[in-house]
């Protein structure tokens, strides 16, 4: 604050005559060399702990997107698989409205293939393509979650 006061008094040709002065004396402020060898020391004790926290971290975090990394190729096979039944279901409503044109199947009020085409819709949202569905399967990584 005095510095500031001091710019201000220059800036208007004014007298400052400071408050408080302070010199600083570095002799005061040396270390024994005792003293700087057991603060080095403490400096390392700390820093290896800190790393073995650190590294402790890294364990804990690594198997936890290992789980996940499972739990992700696992549920996209899931969804791999359902399509699969679908397309094969899908077929089957195709081949049985073809054969029967008047009979109806009671086990889904929709008209065939609207299923299958909403869970075309569905991947193509979760997934940049269907075959993109079936490569990260393979890979079992968390690369392509939402493409939007």
């Amino acid at each position: 604050e005095q510095l500031y006061r001091k710019e201000q008094a220059e800036k208007s040709n004014i007298d400052f005559q400071p408050e408080h002065i302070l010199h600083f004396d570095s002799a005061k402020y040396t270390i024994n060399p005792e003293v700087e060898k057991l603060v080095e020391q403490r400096t390392e004790i700390l820093q290896q702990e800190f790393r073995n926290e650190i590294a402790e971290l890294h364990k804990v975090y690594n198997k936890r997107i290992a789980a996940l990394n499972d739990q992700l190729a696992t549920t996209k096979m899931i969804l791999v698989r359902k399509g699969a039944l679908l397309e094969k279901k899908d077929g089957i409503l195709r081949e049985n409205s073809k054969n029967s044109a008047s009979v109806t199947d009671d086990s889904s009020s929709t008209e065939p293939g609207f299923v299958l085409q909403s869970f075309r819709e569905f991947l193509r949202v979760t997934f940049s393509s269907p075959d993109d569905a079936l490569q990260s399967v393979g890979r079992g990584t968390l690369e392509c979650v939402n493409s939007e």
